[in-house]
């Protein structure tokens, strides 16, 4: 027993010493934790979050590269969304009129399922457009477009208008419950016949329509109906 004590002691000592370097581990292990793991576990979630179209950003406050990285991830995520934002919005116009597109339309065409029955689509075309092109070229055929486009959108009824093809002009219109459809678009025609400016040129022109419903099978959409209307007029 004399001979065993001072191993006694000795062994003691390692326990504790033990004890003291696993606590240490700990201490160490949840500070790298806390410091490196989680915000970079945080950095991965959110970039596989971003990879699958969704919006996300990071705080770290480690006051190191880490900081850094998440503020340049953070910056980066904001540049694809807005990037995003942009192809969308550039999907649903027509790159040489600016105008809203036939995919732009029939977003808003399909938003509108629920309203009343009193709406209708009407196709527009400006006839011989090609020709009138011709004549005064290619920036003043977009100009009268949008010129067109402008009467259509100003009309008493009109809830929204896009350029759905070259030479159409699709319009969603709503007619007061007293009226026919007849009576709310027989005007129409006189206010968009009559002469045109585009860009100092003075242009005459003619339009033909076609209406369409809503089917009430759920069949054709409207503008299509309204596209086989013009073609027949």
């Amino acid at each position: 027993s004399v001979a065993f004590e001072p191993f006694r002691i000795l062994i003691t000592s390692l326990v504790v010493i033990a004890l003291i370097g696993a606590l240490l581990v700990s201490a160490a292990s949840w500070f790298v934790a806390n410091r490196f793991a989680r915000p970079v576990s945080a950095l991965a979630a959110a970039a596989d979050l971003v990879r699958q179209g969704g919006e996300a950003t990071v705080s770290v406050e480690t006051g190191d590269e880490l900081e850094e990285l998440a503020i340049a991830f953070n910056h980066m995520s904001s540049e694809v969304r807005s990037r995003e934002q942009e192809l969308r919005e550039r999907a649903r116009l027509d790159l040489e009129t600016g105008l809203a597109n036939r995919l732009a339309f029939e977003e808003m065409l399909n938003a509108r399922e629920d309203e009343q029955d009193r709406e209708v689509v009407l196709a527009i075309r400006i006839d011989r457009f090609s020709e009138i092109r011709g004549a005064v070229g290619f920036e003043a055929g977009a100009h009268l477009l949008k010129e067109v486009h402008d009467r259509l959108s100003q009309h008493e009824g009109s809830a929204f208008t896009a350029l759905v093809s070259g030479d159409v002009l699709a319009a969603i219109f709503s007619c007061k419950p007293e009226s026919t459809i007849w009576d709310c678009t027989s005007n129409l025609r006189d206010v968009l016949n009559a002469p045109f400016k585009s860009q100092g040129n003075g242009i005459d022109i003619s339009v033909s329509i076609g209406i369409g419903a809503k089917d009430p099978n759920g069949e054709d959409s409207a503008l299509k109906r309204a596209m086989i209307a013009l073609d027949q007029a």
